[in-house]
């Protein structure tokens, strides 16, 4: 083999090892994007209930609120008309 012969030969045998290094590494960075992917879509799940249970808990506390201002109004016309009522029977 001259001199020239082995010199190509070894930078095919490198430029071949880089193919195959390349190769490992894309699949790498492939499995990697897919967890990552995956795990996005995990996450952007999450977020999207964790918000629809904030909105939940919000009309929830908007509706107590309201029947809490509805019972307060109702305790005090009883008690105007408690209070009514025993002015009459004082006069």
């Amino acid at each position: 083999m001259t001199k020239r012969s082995e010199v190509l030969q070894l930078q095919c045998e490198h430029a071949e090892e880089q193919v195959t290094s390349l190769r490992k590494l894309l699949i790498e960075q492939n499995s990697d994007r897919k967890s990552l992917s995956e795990t996005i879509q995990l996450y952007e799940k999450k977020i999207a209930d964790l918000n629809k249970q904030v909105q939940d808990e919000h009309v929830c506390r908007r509706q107590a609120e309201e029947e809490i201002r509805s019972l307060k109004k109702l305790l005090n016309e009883e008690n105007e008309s408690q209070v009514d009522s025993l002015i009459h029977v004082t006069l």
